[in-house]
């Protein structure tokens, strides 16, 4: 079941990179580090196949582990 996640629930936000559909930030939730997609606004004024594609996907979420040893 999706969840929906609040502002004040991401700490240490670093931008990571931004492209046509929006920026990706470095953060941690829960004590977790995360990346964090922010969509434009834009995407959402004027409807295109990318943007239904974009918003579709957005119904999936998708949580990665990631673990480095040395």
């Amino acid at each position: 079941m999706p969840q929906i996640i609040s502002n004040e629930d991401l700490e240490d936000l670093q931008e990571m990179g931004s492209g046509a559909f929006g920026t990706v930030f470095h953060g941690r939730w829960k004590g977790t580090d995360v990346a964090i997609k922010r969509i434009k606004n834009s995407c959402f004024m004027y409807p295109s196949p990318e943007t239904d594609k974009l918003v579709s996907s957005l119904i999936t979420l998708i949580i990665v582990t990631i673990k480095v040893y040395s």
